[in-house]
């Protein structure tokens, strides 16, 4: 049986039994709920299959993000009949996704300060939580703690279309200024702009759907 399937989930059996024959059909609604709920069980499986020599070097969190980009990614093709499946998919997606960042690593031979770039990362997405999410619905900032947002705030990033992720990554977590967004992706200044605009709004709508779920 696999890690995740031998866990219990948060939802209720018959309530996740529900979601996943919705996101079985499609529905990227049910998916963003589903992988919400799972989001600690996907973390403790990457977790355990960091080497400790590695710890330094791999963040579990870039890992569960660039996972979440191959299901939304994945999704309509995928084929399933039921819960096993399901999860046995989502382990080997998350698997190849560890091995691809395991040659990365060894190939450009680059090595991640543990204690600065991923608490910088998680300053700029809680900046960002708080400015356009926690700030303007009330009902998440009650309910919703800080780690809880950001593990949504990465379901809601896998969701969008691939222009958009890489507008907010490039504007909010790299931190990149609007005119070398612009060059680096060949667009205008004003594209990007009107992009992060419906981004934001995208990210925005997600989070207040996926604040039923934690």
């Amino acid at each position: 049986m696999s890690d995740f399937s031998s866990s219990q989930s948060n939802a209720e059996p018959s309530g996740e039994d529900e979601l996943i024959a919705k996101l079985l059909a499609g529905d990227e609604s049910a998916l963003e709920a589903f992988l919400l709920t799972h989001y600690q069980w996907l973390d403790q499986y990457i977790q355990r299959r960091i080497p400790a020599n590695q710890k330094g070097r791999i963040n579990s969190e870039d890992i569960i993000q660039e996972v979440y980009l191959r299901v939304f990614r994945n999704l309509p093709s995928f084929r399933a009949e039921g819960r096993e499946q399901l999860f046995a998919w989502l382990q080997t997606i998350a698997r190849n996704t560890l091995f691809d960042a395991f040659r990365k690593h060894r190939r450009d031979g680059k090595v991640t300060n543990e204690a600065d770039a991923p608490a910088q990362n998680e300053d700029n997405i809680n900046h960002l939580i708080e400015e356009f999410a926690v700030s303007s619905d009330p009902r998440s900032s009650q309910c919703l703690r800080v780690k809880e947002l950001r593990q949504a705030f990465y379901v809601a990033l896998g969701g969008l279309p691939e222009e958009y992720r890489q507008v907010i990554e490039m504007l909010y977590l790299q931190q990149l200024e609007l005119p070398d967004v612009a060059e680096r992706l060949g667009k205008s200044e004003g594209s990007i702009r009107g992009i992060r605009t419906r981004a934001r709004q995208q990210l925005r709508e997600a989070l207040i759907r996926l604040s039923l779920y934690v």
